[in-house]
């Protein structure tokens, strides 16, 4: 079977792409939770302590943009991984530069029901 050459260069260029981005240290590993959460620590550890910070916040902003635009329950740490899947800081930090303000207490908090007190008698 005869593959069009056009066909092989774009399933080549598709796979060292994929490749070239899960070696690289400086990007966002979105394939798994633990791959993304060791992709995170290992950026940053790169980072300074202000570049640091500034991609935190931007992780959080992200995911509460995410939240805030879902219309139902939505699996969170999913959405984030994809949103960030591939990113540099730098790109994390610029995506968060262009979401509008927010506010904390405006993202919805699932309710959980209080606790049932125990009859213990002193």
């Amino acid at each position: 079977m005869n593959l069009p050459r056009s066909v092989l260069i774009l399933f080549s260029a598709t796979i060292l792409t994929s490749a070239c981005a899960q070696q690289n240290p400086n990007v966002l590993d979105g394939s798994s939770e633990s791959n993304f959460s060791g992709s995170m620590e290992r950026i940053g550890k790169n980072l300074t302590g202000e570049k640091q910070h500034q991609f935190i916040n931007a992780v959080i902003a992200i995911a509460v943009d995410i939240q805030k635009k879902a219309e139902g329950p939505i699996d969170l740490k999913k959405e984030r991984r994809e949103a960030l899947d591939g990113l540099t800081a730098q790109q994390v930090i610029e995506r968060a530069k262009s979401l509008p303000p927010y506010d904390y207490r405006t993202v919805p908090v699932p309710q959980v029901p209080a606790p049932i007190p125990s009859n213990q008698n002193p």
